[in-house]
């Protein structure tokens, strides 16, 4: 019995702790922290109107006196077409610009400090901008600020002026360079027409009228003079002979009867003989050299005369008529031809000066600051403000 009425007082104690608590409280304890009550935030924001309301106004009023404070700065635009020559890759001409625009950008970004970085505060006049176009090659365009477009103008003229005399260096070096060769190929023309064609054609003319006439004469001379003159040489030996052999037999057959009678003349008549006799050895071994002197004008002479006279005929006139003709009909009109390709390639489109695509781009408006869009935010953050101060109020209030 005391255990039951122990447990009914317990359960009746916690009943009473239960309905002690306020109905309030626990409708107000929030189950789901991401559910937000609208209609409460939009109840609070009307309390808070006024805080809202001054703090959006402030800060509109501070952004209206930035505007009013800030000076106005107007801005010039120009786009430069980089010049270019065109080359030969792989059969096709494509486009060899003066300076490549990347690299041109890059040095104005850092020569004109475009990102502000070193640039004074009260700066007024200034290179804003450089942009290179991703879609068309070649170009590229500044942005200068100014506190009027003159001012943005003068000081867009400085970038422009410098690339464009600089390119216009590049573009002078180049025409040089192909005058100098123009000027070097005519030089060659007149050369090969002045010296190098007259030579040949002299060395021609001696060839036909001197050096091959005076081979044939002496392969006339040989045939018709040297020849049958030694001939006539060795027929008179032979004759000679002949009288001499005939002159030693009557000596000798009358030498037998003089050597009992008369023997002093029959040792003179020996003597005689043995004189004939060697005139007559004499004779005989000059034959012999003049029928050889014979043969080798025939056997080599001659033979070595045609060879020379056919190879003048058939190789060295012919190279030089060849080497005179390729001059005439390929070197020479080569040269010309090469002289038109380089005169046409310094002309445009083949080489283009760098220029402006137009004049200087200026509006009648300030570029900056941009007071409607500056205003318009400023009114933004100052509501977006105003309400973050409401809820902290709140909260405060709340803490309190």
């Amino acid at each position: 019995m005391g255990k039951q009425n122990y447990n009914s007082e317990n359960m009746e104690q916690q009943q009473q702790q239960l309905i002690a608590v306020p109905y309030e409280y626990i409708s107000g304890c929030n189950l789901d922290d991401d559910t937000i009550d609208l209609r409460e935030l939009w109840r609070l924001l009307l309390k808070r109107k006024k805080t809202i309301f001054l703090t959006t106004i402030s800060v509109f009023l501070a952004s209206l006196l930035y505007l009013f404070l800030a000076p106005s700065l107007y801005d010039a635009k120009a786009t430069i077409k980089i010049g270019h020559t065109m080359v030969t890759n792989n059969g096709r001409l494509v486009p060899t610009y003066l300076e490549d625009v990347k690299r041109l950008k890059h040095y104005l970004d850092i020569a004109y400090d475009t990102a502000g970085k070193y640039r004074p505060d009260d700066t007024t006049t200034f290179i804003s901008e450089v942009t290179v176009p991703r879609k068309v090659g070649g170009f590229i365009s500044i942005t200068a600020m100014g506190l009027s477009n003159e001012e943005a103008i003068s000081e867009l003229k400085k970038p422009v002026q410098e690339i464009i005399t600089r390119h216009n260096a590049y573009y002078e070096a180049i025409r040089t360079q192909k005058t100098a060769k123009i000027t070097d190929l005519r030089k060659k023309i007149k050369y090969n027409q002045v010296t190098v064609i007259p030579a040949i054609e002299a060395g021609l003319d001696l060839l036909k009228t001197d050096q091959l006439k005076k081979i044939e004469k002496q392969i006339s001379d040989l045939k018709k003079k040297t020849i049958p003159l030694l001939e006539r040489k060795i027929e008179d030996a032979r004759a000679e002979i002949m009288t001499r052999e005939k002159t030693v037999e009557k000596m000798q057959s009358n030498l037998q009867n003089l050597t009992s009678q008369y023997p002093a003349v029959a040792s003179i008549t020996t003597s005689q003989i043995s004189y004939n006799q060697a005139a007559i050895d004499r004779l005989k071994f000059n034959i012999i050299e003049l029928q050889e002197k014979i043969n080798r004008i025939k056997r080599d002479k001659i033979p070595a005369l045609e060879v020379q006279r056919l190879k003048i005929l058939k190789e060295t006139i012919p190279a030089k008529e060849s080497q005179l003709k390729k001059i005439k009909e390929v070197t020479i009109p080569g040269m010309e031809a090469e002289i038109k390709k380089i005169e046409i390639s310094m002309k445009e489109p083949y080489l283009v000066r760098t220029r402006l695509v137009t004049q200087f781009l200026t509006h009648d408006y300030p570029a900056k600051p941009r007071r409607i869009l500056i205003a318009a935010a400023a009114l933004l953050a100052g509501l977006l403000a105003g309400i973050m101060a409401a809820l902290f109020r709140e909260f405060l209030a709340k803490q309190n």
